[in-house]
């Protein structure tokens, strides 16, 4: 199924200054919604014990700082 709804996303070059992402969508969809779902209960369990035994490095964290840490790529890792 073929959408025509583009997306664009505004990320200053200073998260650190403004942070904040502006995210614009600009179309209408040709599908109806997705349908509702959960996240299974295994996966939120994992991911709640991996920020329970690292909740102080996660205490300033940033979009660059997350997606560059050891955990984001350990998360991906268990969770892809």
């Amino acid at each position: 199924m073929n959408c025509n709804v583009k997306f664009y996303k505004i990320i200053p070059l200073d998260l650190e200054k403004t942070p904040y992402v502006i995210l614009v969508c600009k179309g209408i969809h040709s599908h109806p919604p997705p349908l509702p779902s959960q996240v299974p209960l295994e996966v939120m369990n994992k991911l709640k014990s991996l920020i329970e035994s690292t909740s102080d490095q996660f205490i300033d964290i940033t979009a660059k700082k997350l997606i560059s840490n050891k955990y984001f790529i350990l998360i991906n890792l268990l969770f892809l």
